[in-house]
């Protein structure tokens, strides 16, 4: 259970650390007038997939702390709530896997519609 709740922690601070990473990605890069508007949706996405990766990390966090609760005590519904946390944890999972692979297929398919033009 502790592995779990270390693995929460670890994944809400490389989330925070990531997303200030992009912040100083977004005001450093000297080449940002040439592409602002695909940088400035690229950015704001991966805020967002990162702040819902830090969301995810807190629900497994929370189902560690159910599950340490249900080692001490020994009710039934703190092992209900962590299944029910670790469930959401793997649902959020499921999705950023979706997202992330669907916005691959999708740079890949422009990355070459953009090779072929300029060609």
């Amino acid at each position: 259970m502790k592995f779990i709740g270390i693995l929460g922690i670890i994944g809400s601070i490389l989330g925070g650390l990531s997303i200030l990473f992009v912040f100083i990605l977004l005001f450093a890069n000297g080449r940002m007038e040439e592409l602002v508007a695909m940088y400035l949706f690229m950015m704001v996405l991966a805020i967002g997939i990162l702040g819902v990766y830090a969301y995810a990390s807190l629900q497994l966090f929370q189902a560690a702390n159910y599950y340490e609760l249900y080692v001490a005590a020994g009710k039934s519904s703190d092992l209900e709530m962590a299944f029910k946390k670790q469930r959401q944890f793997w649902l959020i999972v499921v999705v950023i896997t979706i997202v992330s692979l669907s916005l691959y297929f999708i740079a890949i398919f422009y990355n070459m519609l953009f090779i072929a033009r300029n060609f």
